[in-house]
């Protein structure tokens, strides 16, 4: 975020994000390949080399200068501001319920879609998901920093509910893929845009706390969202668990609303 033009953070961010989407779209599947064919001794060579010319890469980055307060940069008694931006919180708690949602797909997909029997159109869903990632984040990156939060949040919220309601319903493995589309399109938007949100609300002196803010929440949601699905599996069924991830992300909607979406309008009015 501090690399780029205030007036581009959310397109700047979107792309850092994309690089992190198709590194988990392609890394499996070429990994699994490469292990196939090669055996495992060139896969970890490989890595090696790749986290080596990471490591390269990093000197080339130019990170502006921030200056930052006195008074912050000789804080040495414990605080939580130090490690927790309170103006993050709002769009960070709704990162953490989205992040609850989407754990039903990363947690139950495989399973799901064998039991369904369309375990083939269940292993390219990640894939597909990660292609509408790349094909939109250039649009709405620049809809983002051009339009306003409102502008791609709310349409990121439906799109994610409509692919939660085609996972559910899902017959083919056409509609399953589709539903990795709008899957893609929605909670694949969230991130980078809701950090970008939790940056632009605390201030660039406070860009790594509000980062890690917002990140610790989600992650928190995606780590504990399997554990209380899990749950709800054995009352709902896999469908109507879909299903209902749905309707949750319509009460986020709400949330959102209240929370940031309605306070975004009155500025911009």
């Amino acid at each position: 975020g501090a690399t780029v033009p205030s007036s581009r953070r959310g397109e700047g961010i979107g792309y850092y994000a994309l690089s992190v989407t198709m590194s988990s779209a392609i890394g499996p599947f070429l990994s699994m390949f490469l292990y196939g064919k090669y055996g495992f001794t060139l896969l970890i060579h490989l890595s090696n080399v790749l986290l080596l010319l990471a490591l390269i890469g990093i000197f080339f980055i130019k990170v502006p200068h921030t200056t930052v307060a006195r008074t912050e940069s000789i804080k040495k008694k414990f605080s939580w501001s130090n490690y927790f931006e309170k103006k993050a919180v709002s769009i960070s708690v709704i990162g953490m319920l989205i992040g609850i949602a989407y754990s039903s797909i990363l947690a139950f997909m495989n399973t799901y879609s064998s039991e369904i029997g369309l375990a083939t159109a269940g292993s390219l869903f990640f894939l597909i998901y990660a292609l509408a990632i790349l094909v939109s984040r250039p649009v709405t990156g620049r809809i983002f920093d051009i339009k306003g939060d409102n502008y791609v949040m709310y349409p990121v919220f439906i799109f994610f509910a409509i692919g939660l309601v085609l996972i559910g319903w899902a017959q083919s493995s056409i509609i399953l893929l589709v539903a990795a589309i709008f899957i893609g399109l929605g909670y694949g938007s969230f991130s980078p845009f809701g950090q970008a949100i939790a940056i632009r609300s605390s201030g660039v002196d406070r860009l790594g706390v509000a980062t890690s803010t917002f990140f610790g929440f989600l992650d928190m949601g995606v780590g504990f969202g399997p554990f209380i699905m899990g749950l709800l599996v054995p009352f709902l069924g896999y469908r109507n668990l879909y299903y209902a991830s749905a309707i949750f992300i319509v009460l986020i909607i709400v949330i959102y609303y209240f929370t940031h979406g309605k306070k975004v309008k009155k500025e911009a009015q």
